[in-house]
């Protein structure tokens, strides 16, 4: 019997057919609908980990908030949210398209990508050199 199946696949997954269709638990490794949870979840339990409890602490996402392991991180923050989220960015790459809960969009600031004072961890994201599809 296998005890996990990870599914990475270069299609949208249907997640209720597969949980459905599979014997063994299921964690989704990311699709072509820009999702990449896995690393969520480990950047989450390292920071734990290694710092503590992710909502005592004030986290920023500096750098572009568009790219898809950024995006993936800030759903799994709508679940598990921290103290305080800042997100460190410019104007051309603010627009990350996750529509945070109610209780993140409370707790999230906005700041210029040069100030990341005061913050108990940082998690930094490359800039695109050129736009997606491209």
């Amino acid at each position: 019997m296998i005890g996990v199946v990870v599914v990475r696949a270069p299609v949208v997954l249907d997640h209720q057919l597969i949980g459905t269709a599979s014997v063994s638990p299921v964690i989704d490794g990311g699709d072509v609908a820009g999702r990449h949870p896995t690393q969520a979840i480990i950047e989450l339990l390292a920071i734990e980990q290694l710092v503590g409890p992710i909502d005592e602490l004030r986290v920023g996402l500096r750098g572009d908030l568009q790219i898809r392991a950024c995006r993936s991180f800030l759903r799994l923050l709508n679940l598990v949210p921290p103290t305080e989220l800042v997100l460190v960015a410019s104007e051309g790459h603010r627009d990350h398209g996750i529509i945070l809960s109610e209780e993140l969009k409370g707790r999230t600031t906005w700041r210029d990508p040069n100030d990341a004072s005061e913050l108990d961890v940082l998690r930094e994201q490359r800039m695109r050199t050129r736009p997606y599809g491209s």
